[in-house]
């Protein structure tokens, strides 16, 4: 006999815990295999159906008992049951899943909801590493390098490290030091940004300042003379390289559109004389360059780096995510610092080197920040609820004129089955505040049928999962429900054509409606957009997102260029 927390009594030696509970703690301990029941464990239902709608109809209550039996262990309270080993492991893992929820509470009570209330766009995080980050042993090793640096930007898309430079530029001078930074030329294969990127140069660096723009890297190679820069930023396109590609081609193909862009970045610099190559080389990739791909039995960072050793350039990869410097984007990349053997290959020369990147990547750690600024706080800065409201009508039906949902009724079947899984209700869809309100607002936000139901059932299952206290949720559009995922802490990585449902204090919004938004995820907010000038703050929302979802971080470019500075002559 042994008395339960509400006071009942129980004749079993074991605890008598509803599903819900065994939850909890269904961990797997030591000795059990995955998914199967063990010796002492409680025993639930073999009748599956019977447990899912058991389940299904005392969730709520189930879950109150469950926290409210952890609060009575986590206070001290004992609960009487009998000395088994069994027992004290379940006991055990309760206390342990209580103080994980109070240390979370704690959290986002002194952080805001879930993230930190400072922000970190690209003039703020430059300001906050020179104030916070750089040592007096930092400063006076910047006064000792060289005034003027040359930049050149391939794949530049927008310009980042064009902005990054000159924000770099303005929170240095706050410390007395003068650093010009100033870029050489330009590639961009794509006309209209071709034109922005010369517009943005022209507005920060001045009129008078001149500016080389190449449609393809492959015109930059045989350029006579050669153009020459002291960094070099350039990126690689991940058209062949994704993990989502159609098409996989290994880096070194030049049939491919990744192959392509590095192999003429690679022309390039073979056709530089050895003391007019750059000094140091930026790269960045999607995450894929990091992993081998067995499709073409290729690990895409060991082929780029051997590809450089042979041009006497030594380099280390570092994968990054966009979140770990301040931003709320869960955006990982792989960025390659690579420097010229000036001192050679032999040891110690080539030690010298390493010392140099170990050093640079020393420095982007210590810029990273804990916790980023929170996506609620973010979506509430931008322009994207005024905006929505301000939408204009025509757009809207241009948008939605023909438009169909998915051919067939396959996902409708997909979705019954979701729901019977996952014991969702079409009548109990509205339980939660976000729930009713995307669907009252469903007109507005024009999305298909399928769109629909499916970000509903996303979202259902997210807040049964991760709980109801949260007011900000983000999440793709398009994808099929199985892999369709709930934001509620960062933005999900930005991509150039990828639709966003964002649900904000009870009010739903469909991204392509505030240009500066998708900026603003990649450090550029109106500060930013002011000192870049007009085109910038010209663009469309659909151009935004594009540039972006492309587009270097610019808070992490501003890490390692200013690392590379920092050791730029030893």
């Amino acid at each position: 006999m042994m008395v339960m927390a509400d006071g009942s009594t129980s004749s079993t030696s074991e605890p008598n815990f509803s599903d819900s509970e065994k939850e909890v703690v269904s961990g797997r301990g030591r000795g059990r295999g995955r998914g199967r029941l063990s010796r002492g464990r409680c025993v639930a239902n073999t009748n599956k159906k019977q447990n899912q709608k058991a389940s299904c109809q005392n969730t709520v209550a189930s879950g109150q008992n469950t926290i409210a039996r952890m609060q009575l262990l986590s206070e001290g309270e004992s609960v009487e049951t009998s000395d088994t080993d069994e027992t004290k492991r379940i006991q055990g893992a309760m206390s342990r899943q209580a103080g994980r929820l109070k240390r979370k509470a704690c959290s986002s009570t002194s952080s805001g909801p879930e993230g930190s209330s400072d922000h970190y766009s690209l003039i703020e995080f430059a300001n906050h590493i020179v104030n916070n980050i750089l040592s007096e042993e930092d400063i006076d090793q910047l006064h000792k390098i060289q005034d003027t640096f040359t930049l050149g930007e391939l794949c530049a898309g927008m310009g980042t490290g064009t902005i990054v430079a000159a924000v770099l530029e303005r929170a240095l001078e706050s410390k007395g030091l003068k650093t010009n930074l100033d870029t050489a030329f330009f590639t961009e294969s794509v006309s209209w940004k071709r034109q922005l990127c010369h517009d943005i140069y022209k507005h920060v660096q001045g009129e008078h300042h001149t500016i080389e723009l190449f449609g393809k890297t492959a015109e930059l190679a045989n350029q006579r003379p050669p153009m020459q820069c002291d960094i070099c930023v350039s990126a690689i396109e991940c058209d062949d390289i994704s993990m989502c590609s159609g098409t996989p081609k290994s880096v070194l193909d030049r049939s491919g559109k990744s192959g392509a862009s590095f192999c003429e970045f690679v022309d390039f610099l073979r056709n530089l004389p050895f003391q007019q190559r750059p000094k140091f080389l930026v790269v960045e990739c999607v995450a894929s360059l990091g992993k081998m791909r067995r499709s073409v039995n290729e690990k895409g960072t060991t082929a780029v780096s051997q590809t450089l050793r042979e041009l006497w350039f030594t380099g280390e990869w570092r994968t990054l995510n966009t979140r770990k410097f301040g931003l709320p984007q869960s955006r990982t990349r792989v960025y390659g610092v690579f420097v010229l053997m000036t001192i050679g290959f032999g040891s110690p020369g080539e030690q010298t080197h390493k010392g140099q990147l170990n050093k640079i990547w020393s420095f982007c750690d210590r810029c990273q920040i804990q916790m980023p600024e929170s996506l609620h706080s973010l979506l509430l800065r931008s322009d994207l609820l005024e905006q929505s409201e301000k939408n204009d009508e025509r757009d809207t039906q241009k948008k939605s004129k023909g438009k169909k949902g998915k051919k067939g009724t396959k996902w409708i079947e997909e979705h019954k089955k979701f729901r019977e899984n996952n014991c969702l209700v079409d009548d109990q869809l509205d339980w939660h505040p976000a729930l009713k309100a995307l669907q009252q607002q469903q007109q507005q936000l024009n999305l298909t049928e399928r769109e629909l139901d499916a970000s509903l059932l996303a979202l259902a299952t997210a807040l049964k999962r991760k709980g109801a206290s949260t007011s900000c949720f983000s999440m793709p559009v398009g994808d099929s429900l199985h892999f369709m995922k709930v934001s509620t802490s960062c933005h999900p990585c930005l991509l150039p054509k990828k639709k966003y449902l964002y649900i904000v204090e009870n009010k739903c919004y469909v991204s392509g409606k505030a240009a500066i938004l998708p900026l603003m995820l990649q450090g550029l907010g109106p500060n930013e957009i002011n000192l870049a000038g007009p085109a910038v703050q010209a663009l469309t929302a659909s151009q935004a997102q594009d540039l972006a979802g492309n587009a270097f971080t610019s808070n992490i470019v501003l890490a390692i260029m200013l690392g590379v500075l920092l050791h730029y002559g030893q």
